[in-house]
């Protein structure tokens, strides 16, 4: 769906077993995606992420049969 950019991979026996290593994980990545986003142009950047919220949780649904919604939330 576009929502996530990217999945951190937890060390071993997850992330609250070695919250140092985790930390230096999170970091890693701040810093290479910063370098990253921070080499774009600013008008670029901006509207790749405009387009990118606007796509979020956008869907199609198609009406009941009947025509009638049910208000009711069920």
């Amino acid at each position: 769906m576009g929502i996530v950019d990217e999945v951190i991979k937890e060390p071993t026996g997850g992330a609250h077993r070695d919250h140092h290593q985790m930390a230096a994980r999170v970091r890693m990545y701040l810093v290479r995606t910063l370098r990253t986003l921070c080499a774009r142009p600013l008008d670029k950047l901006l509207a790749d992420r405009y387009e990118k919220f606007r796509r979020m949780g956008v869907y199609l649904e198609e009406p009941p049969a009947d025509g009638v919604r049910d208000t009711a939330g069920g």
